[in-house]
């Protein structure tokens, strides 16, 4: 994470609500999760980087987003 916020890059976690892999929101994220990808938790393994400089556009997408520590 450490790489990413030297280049002035956020993280956010892609949250979707069902297999289909409907997005219901993405989460700002300050750190990754220390867990190792399956089947079973594949829908919890999606990122998005985004350049601070950008996030703005992030606001007005319409998609529902929130800061959290995972």
């Amino acid at each position: 994470m450490a790489l990413l916020i030297d280049i002035k890059y956020s993280v956010f976690r892609i949250c979707k609500v069902n297999d289909a892999g409907n997005v219901e929101k993405i989460a700002r994220i300050s750190s990754f999760p220390v867990k190792l990808w399956t089947e079973q938790n594949a829908n919890e393994c999606d990122y998005l980087f985004v350049p601070e400089d950008e996030i703005d556009k992030i606001a007005h997408s319409g998609i529902a987003y929130e800061i959290v520590s995972l």
